[in-house]
Protein backbone atom coordinates (compact mmCIF):
# COMPACT_ATOMS: atom_id res chain seq x y z
CA UNK A 1 0.00 0.00 0.00
CA UNK A 2 1.39 3.41 -0.96
CA UNK A 3 0.46 6.77 0.53
CA UNK A 4 1.00 10.40 -0.48
CA UNK A 5 1.61 12.28 2.78
CA UNK A 6 1.74 16.02 3.33
CA UNK A 7 4.29 16.93 6.01
CA UNK A 8 5.84 20.35 6.59
CA UNK A 9 4.45 21.83 3.36
CA UNK A 10 5.91 19.05 1.17
CA UNK A 11 4.48 15.81 -0.19
CA UNK A 12 6.11 12.39 0.18
CA UNK A 13 5.17 9.11 -1.54
CA UNK A 14 5.80 6.32 0.99
CA UNK A 15 4.66 2.79 1.77
CA UNK A 16 3.72 1.20 5.09
CA UNK A 17 6.77 0.63 7.28
CA UNK A 18 8.97 3.05 5.28
CA UNK A 19 11.15 5.69 6.95
CA UNK A 20 11.83 9.15 5.52
CA UNK A 21 13.48 12.44 6.60
CA UNK A 22 11.35 15.60 6.84
CA UNK A 23 11.95 19.17 7.96
CA UNK A 24 9.76 21.47 10.07
CA UNK A 25 8.38 18.71 12.32
CA UNK A 26 8.53 19.14 16.08
CA UNK A 27 8.66 15.87 17.97
CA UNK A 28 10.56 13.67 20.39
CA UNK A 29 11.93 10.24 19.37
CA UNK A 30 9.27 7.62 20.11
CA UNK A 31 6.37 10.06 19.81
CA UNK A 32 3.40 9.19 17.56
CA UNK A 33 2.10 11.89 15.19
CA UNK A 34 -0.78 12.07 12.75
CA UNK A 35 -0.12 13.50 9.29
CA UNK A 36 -2.55 14.11 6.45
CA UNK A 37 -2.72 11.46 3.72
CA UNK A 38 -3.82 12.92 0.38
CA UNK A 39 -4.33 9.61 -1.45
CA UNK A 40 -3.53 5.89 -1.23
CA UNK A 41 -2.99 3.03 -3.72
CA UNK A 42 -2.81 -0.74 -3.54
CA UNK A 43 0.09 -2.86 -4.88
CA UNK A 44 -1.28 -2.91 -8.46
CA UNK A 45 -1.61 0.88 -8.71
CA UNK A 46 -5.39 1.14 -8.23
CA UNK A 47 -6.51 4.18 -6.26
CA UNK A 48 -8.10 3.17 -2.96
CA UNK A 49 -8.85 6.57 -1.51
CA UNK A 50 -8.63 10.07 -2.94
CA UNK A 51 -10.29 11.60 0.13
CA UNK A 52 -7.82 13.20 2.60
CA UNK A 53 -7.42 11.10 5.77
CA UNK A 54 -4.94 10.90 8.64
CA UNK A 55 -2.04 8.42 8.89
CA UNK A 56 -0.14 7.53 12.05
CA UNK A 57 3.66 8.00 11.95
CA UNK A 58 6.33 7.51 14.61
CA UNK A 59 9.27 9.89 15.18
CA UNK A 60 12.41 7.72 15.08
CA UNK A 61 15.19 10.33 15.26
CA UNK A 62 15.62 14.13 15.42
CA UNK A 63 18.76 15.95 14.28
CA UNK A 64 20.03 19.16 12.76
CA UNK A 65 20.39 19.28 8.99
CA UNK A 66 23.35 20.55 6.97
CA UNK A 67 24.39 24.16 7.42
CA UNK A 68 23.13 26.51 4.74
CA UNK A 69 25.55 29.41 4.29
CA UNK A 70 24.82 32.74 2.66
CA UNK A 71 27.33 35.47 1.85
CA UNK A 72 26.76 39.12 0.96
CA UNK A 73 29.45 41.40 -0.37
CA UNK A 74 29.51 45.07 -1.38
CA UNK A 75 32.90 45.85 -2.89
CA UNK A 76 33.07 49.64 -2.60
CA UNK A 77 31.71 49.84 0.96
CA UNK A 78 33.96 47.10 2.41
CA UNK A 79 30.90 45.13 3.59
CA UNK A 80 31.21 41.39 3.98
CA UNK A 81 28.53 39.42 5.81
CA UNK A 82 28.30 35.68 6.27
CA UNK A 83 25.16 34.10 7.70
CA UNK A 84 23.69 30.64 7.99
CA UNK A 85 21.38 28.28 9.82
CA UNK A 86 20.70 24.59 10.33
CA UNK A 87 17.11 23.40 10.08
CA UNK A 88 15.78 20.61 12.27
CA UNK A 89 15.09 17.27 10.58
CA UNK A 90 13.05 14.33 11.83
CA UNK A 91 13.11 10.70 10.69
CA UNK A 92 9.50 9.48 10.48
CA UNK A 93 8.32 5.89 10.09
CA UNK A 94 4.83 5.03 8.77
CA UNK A 95 2.91 2.90 11.27
CA UNK A 96 -0.59 2.68 9.77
Amino acid sequence: MKYVLRVGGKQYCVSKGASFWVTDVVGVPGEMLTVSCLSSWDEEGNALSLVPTDILVRVVDVRKGPKIVGFTYKPKNNERTKFGYRSRQALLSVVA
